[in-house]
């Protein structure tokens, strides 16, 4: 994953995220989502060997991230996460970019992810990357009025878009 210089004028640099950075990530987490992961989401997964975490920096603060675990030649994309003042500036395909990356060296072929269905930046993003959809669980996460469906989603690594 190469670091870049933003349009924008900040730099950027990616890093592999460890447990002691478990209160970073729910920090940007708590800002983005209105139903974050608790601390002992991320507290279970940085330590996991299947597990991969890498966050997008610019200069010490973390502005995003990504998890995902590898299951065989699957990456199943747990968490996509960009900081509220940082969203709108090309930081969520930076993130998604370098999550393909990272997956197939180390020998994924697709990607696999549940989004929100109200998520329509998410959505657009990912069906921009290569995303289709391949179904629904329906009343999946807690909404602010009542349960909201996820949708599914996959991506053959290879032809992806990004």
């Amino acid at each position: 994953m190469a670091n870049r210089k933003s349009d924008s004028g900040f730099r950027l640099t990616y890093r592999k995220l460890l447990v002691s950075d478990a209160r970073r990530l729910l920090a940007v987490e708590q800002q983005a989502h209105i139903h974050p992961w608790s601390i002992d989401s991320f507290l279970d997964l940085l330590p996991r060997d299947d597990t991969r975490a890498f966050g997008l920096l610019d200069k010490s603060l973390l502005v995003g991230f990504f998890v995902y675990q590898l299951i065989l030649d699957e990456a199943h994309l747990l968490n996509l996460c960009v900081s509220p003042e940082y969203q709108g500036q090309g930081i969520g395909s930076r993130l998604l970019a370098a999550s393909f990356e990272d997956a197939m060296a180390l020998g994924a072929r697709r990607m696999l992810l549940e989004v929100r269905a109200g998520n329509t930046n998410a959505l657009s993003l990912y069906r921009r990357s290569g995303f289709v959809q391949v179904g629904l669980r329906r009343n999946y996460y807690p909404g602010p009025e009542g349960r909201e469906d996820a949708v599914l989603m996959t991506c053959e690594l290879e032809e992806s878009v990004l």
